[in-house]
């Protein structure tokens, strides 16, 4: 229920998204045994994969972008603070892989 001390006009400047999906990441360093990876989760469908880090990119949400990228993901946002990748659409034939 809308905060009655807020107009109607307020809530209308919210943009609305549509459908979106939120993949978490998070940096895993290395072992003795695995260098440096990256675990990317999609806590929906309840699947996660891990990818190598590479150093070609500056942090760990620029190797997630990239490789969503380059499997035709389309990223729409990121948030670095919370390790949250934002995905436009919501295709249950696209998932992790």
């Amino acid at each position: 229920m809308p905060n009655e001390n807020i107009s109607i006009s307020f809530y209308k400047k919210v943009r609305s998204f549509g459908n979106t999906r939120m993949l978490h990441y998070k940096y895993v360093g290395a072992t003795n045994t695995k260098s440096s990876r990256i675990k990317i989760t999609d806590k929906w469908f309840k699947k996660s994969i891990t990818i190598p880090f590479s150093y070609e990119y500056s942090c760990t949400g620029d190797n997630v972008i990239a490789y969503l990228l380059k499997n035709n993901w389309c990223v729409s946002g990121i948030n670095r603070e919370d390790q949250i990748i934002t995905i436009d659409g919501w295709d249950s034939d696209k998932q992790l892989k």
